[in-house]
């Protein structure tokens, strides 16, 4: 069983790809939480993984109360966890890690898997080269986590934490959990008012009103998928530029 938080579909695309290699099915965060469905049956033996991107160098806002929500018919003897990145998961695996065992679930096993670099936040969006490339070695190091999976192995495998994870996080992550302010997005005149980024916030911060979409939360997850998947590129972060957005197309459903 896994679970998955994706924004523009890199950690979903982990997630399945582990799924397939492992034959276990991967269920969306973003899709239990607003259904409120926390309540779940394990086979003998099943492992349990969370897969999902790093914010920050630090985890997605909403995943400790998504885990503290969470409950199986017995408690899991093999538990892991993947986080994507651009190349660096910094402290974000040790903080995933402190979640877990604060509502007690011992985890086993901690991967990273670099995947395409879509933090727009981080100082502008860039056109990404080489993207099927890019995927391609995301999912060959999936099956590798995979085959690590089925093995049971235990420890940390997160090769991307760096030097100084833990002071990395500590000086970045804050910006990220008390900011994440809406007033960022900037809509422009080619809304067409289709309401797909409504449809797909996983935070629900986005209605259509009046044609045009609006924001009506202070705060959501900054997921950037509602940057990423805008047919129109109709919305901006502070304004800048977004010619280039990402969309992982190997994926497809809710996110």
């Amino acid at each position: 069983m896994i679970f998955y938080f994706t924004g523009t579909g890199n950690s979903q695309m982990v997630a399945e790809t582990i799924a397939k290699y492992i034959d276990d099915r991967a269920y969306s965060i973003t899709g239990a939480m607003k259904r409120g469905a926390y309540d779940y049956a394990l086979g003998i033996d099943e492992p349990v993984g969370f897969v999902m991107p790093t914010y920050y160098y630090g985890i997605p806002v909403h995943i400790p109360e998504f885990i503290e929500k969470l409950h199986f018919d017995h408690t899991p003897r093999y538990i892991w966890t993947c986080l994507t990145c651009d190349g660096l998961t910094a402290g974000a695996g040790g903080m995933l890690d402190q979640i877990l065992r604060q509502n007690g679930y011992i985890p086993s096993a901690r991967f990273s898997c670099p995947v395409v670099n879509n933090a727009v936040v981080m100082g502008g969006q860039m056109p990404v080269r080489n993207v099927d490339a890019l995927l391609d070695r995301a999912q060959k190091r999936s099956a590798n986590i995979a085959a690590y999976i089925r093995e049971r192995r235990m420890g940390n495998f997160d090769d991307c934490a760096g030097m100084g994870a833990d002071f990395i996080t500590q000086q970045h992550y804050g910006r990220y959990k008390n900011g994440r302010g809406t007033r960022h997005f900037v809509l422009r005149d080619s809304c067409i008012g289709c309401g797909i980024c409504a449809e797909q916030c996983p935070a629900d911060a986005i209605a259509v009103g009046g044609g045009k979409a609006q924001w009506v939360k202070d705060k959501c997850y900054y997921c950037l998928r509602c940057i990423n998947n805008c047919p129109e590129r109709a919305i901006s972060y502070d304004g800048q530029d977004n010619t280039y957005t990402f969309m992982n197309n190997r994926v497809e459903g809710e996110p």
